[in-house]
């Protein structure tokens, strides 16, 4: 049934509509690590994108989270802490006090999100994409930001303290109060 349908359970716009809001429904009812459990490692991801996932944990598991979509998401105090979120995307995800540190993020974006309290200390984030990204208090110190794109971000208090980076674009950023030290961009 999958294959006749594209991916999807059924056919109907209408009903598949109507499964997909009972869902984020659903997945707003639950609980951190109930949230966290429902992120797993599939051929068809689950689309969560603009779901309401504020104080998931996913750190408690080990799993990968690869090519994970929570584009347009609200995350605040979630975690992904440590996690191999290699090419996630968090296109337009509002991420608050986010917790993203030693977390692996190749190949990831976060263009024209808003990371407010973000915590990316130690995080790979070779060739991530935060182009127009609203940026305020994060810490992306000891990074890797290898082709990583950061042009025309805006932000106050991003902090980059020991990054490595080559080939790293801050073209037309916006970074008052910015603090880069010993870094190789």
């Amino acid at each position: 049934m999958l294959e006749r349908n594209q991916g999807s359970l059924t056919n109907n716009t209408v009903i598949a509509a109507l499964a997909r809001v009972k869902t984020l429904s659903i997945v707003r009812q639950l609980d951190s690590n109930d949230k966290s459990g429902q992120l797993t490692p599939s051929q068809n991801p689950l689309d969560l994108s603009t779901a309401d996932l504020n104080n998931m944990n996913s750190s408690i598991s080990e799993l990968p989270m690869h090519q994970l979509f929570l584009a347009g998401a609200h995350l605040r105090f979630s975690s992904f802490a440590a996690r191999d979120l290699t090419a996630a995307n968090f296109q337009g995800a509002y991420l608050i006090e986010a917790q993203f540190g030693q977390a692996i993020l190749t190949n990831s974006t976060f263009s024209i999100a808003i990371l407010a309290i973000a915590n990316f200390l130690k995080a790979y984030l070779k060739n991530s994409d935060f182009s127009r990204a609203t940026i305020t208090e994060a810490d992306f110190s000891q990074t890797n930001i290898d082709y990583a794109d950061f042009s025309q971000c805006y932000g106050n208090l991003f902090k980059c303290i020991r990054c490595v980076g080559v080939y790293t674009s801050f073209i037309n950023a916006h970074l008052p109060h910015a603090i880069f030290t010993n870094q190789m961009c």
